[in-house]
């Protein structure tokens, strides 16, 4: 028995055991080439340079309709109770957390928007290859100290238009994108914004819109295609005229509520409306998730809210066909686009009052299921995800004579 700085190296019988925390793979990988002895390799091991991972299932049953979806955006929220190793071994800014499929050979990007470990929380966008069913298995790693985070764009396909997470101080007068396209919105009036303008949102930090000044206006947001889903999660305090999207002040826009009188969401373009339930929408109880998917292809409009799909109350003009022929938004970036609020600051009736939280804009066409798949995640990330406990490489032991023993 031979001490090898805070860790010993055994030989038995021809076959290398390393034993204690101060052993590194290069302290290994050294004694085998001295002794003449095959490298120990655990074959389901990602990457021997991180000492720990953390398996980690989507329930089946929260994957909606049975879909499999491609390039799929998962939340993982990491807490101090089924946590605790991660926080306790990753590095504190999180920067050496790396996700892969199971059996996976290549990383899954993602994105850390808020990791604390002393708090033990962490916020983290995953993007997944694919996600279904029979492909519903990843892996957790961490403990590596040399390890640097990659680009948090990565965690979101270039289908995402706008990505805002709302996790920023208002004070600071823009609302970052975290998706690819860096379409940044401005705070209007940016003075009017303050760093209390927040509240508890449903996936961290939301903000919170006081309905009398507070908006976002930007050139920033856009879209090619005439086929694209717009949505986020609002908690609505009063009833009243709000708008979720302005895109062409002669007209063109989405509202939370239609009016005080007619609370109900809508959509309006030109000379025709689409209204939905709920009749009236909630308000003063909580965060509830509103999508709108517009579908040039189909010609219509589908509006989810809670992630359930609803038909249509009524339009204007009755029997109003197709309800969509459409319209990019802001195809050149040229037009100011009003997120939570209109383009023209003085109709103060339009704005949204309440909390806001985790806006997007995805390019293309997608089907309902993504978006109730979206809302399982997002609204019981503890449901969605079942962890398993930490785990350690197995390690696998090559004799002299050739043989193979694993060590558990």
């Amino acid at each position: 028995m031979i001490p090898l700085r805070a860790g010993l190296l055994i030989s038995l019988a021809g076959a290398i055991l390393l034993v204690g925390p101060g052993i590194t793979p290069e302290m290994e990988t050294a004694a085998r080439a001295e002794t003449g002895m095959a490298q120990k390799v655990d074959p389901t091991w990602f990457d021997r340079d991180w000492a720990y991972r953390m398996p980690f299932t989507v329930n089946p049953a929260q994957i909606a309709g049975g879909e499999t979806f491609t390039d799929f955006p998962i939340l993982v929220w990491l807490d101090a109770t089924t946590h605790a190793d991660v926080f306790a071994k990753a590095k504190t800014d999180g920067s050496d957390l790396l996700f892969v499929a199971k059996g996976g050979e290549v990383a899954l990007s993602h994105e850390i928007v808020t990791y604390d470990a002393g708090m033990g929380e962490a916020e983290i966008w995953v993007r997944t290859t694919t996600l279904s069913s029979q492909n519903n298995e990843f892996e957790l790693y961490y403990g590596n100290a040399t390890a640097t985070a990659g680009p948090g764009t990565d965690a979101w396909s270039p289908e995402y238009r706008a990505v805002y997470h709302f996790e920023e101080d208002p004070a600071g007068g823009q609302l970052t994108d975290s998706g690819p396209q860096a379409a940044h919105a401005d705070l209007q009036p940016a003075a009017m914004w303050t760093s209390g303008d927040v509240n508890d949102g449903v996936v961290g930090q939301g903000w919170q819109f006081n309905g009398t000044t507070h908006h976002i206006a930007t050139k920033n947001i856009g879209t090619q295609d005439e086929s694209y889903t717009i949505s986020a999660w609002l908690a609505l305090t009063s009833r009243s005229t709000d708008f979720f999207l302005h895109a062409d002040p002669g007209f063109w826009k989405i509202s939370s509520q239609s009016s005080d009188v007619s609370p109900r969401p809508d959509y309006s373009q030109g000379g025709g409306t689409v209204i939905w339930p709920p009749n009236p929408v909630d308000v003063n109880d909580g965060f509830h998730h509103f999508a709108w998917m517009l579908d040039a292809v189909a010609d219509t409009v589908i509006f989810l809210y809670d992630g359930v799909p609803q038909e249509p109350l009524s339009t204007f003009p009755a029997g109003l066909s197709p309800f969509y022929d459409g319209l990019a938004i802001n195809p050149d970036g040229t037009n100011t686009i009003g997120i939570l609020g209109p383009i023209f600051a003085q109709v103060t009736a339009d704005y949204t009052h309440g909390g806001a939280d985790e806006f997007r804009l995805r390019e293309g066409r997608i089907v309902p299921e993504w978006v109730t798949t979206e809302v399982n995640n997002q609204s019981d990330p503890q449901t969605f995800l079942t962890f398993g406990p930490e785990q350690v490489p197995v390690p696998v032991e090559r004799t002299s004579m050739g043989r193979m023993r694993a060590r558990f």
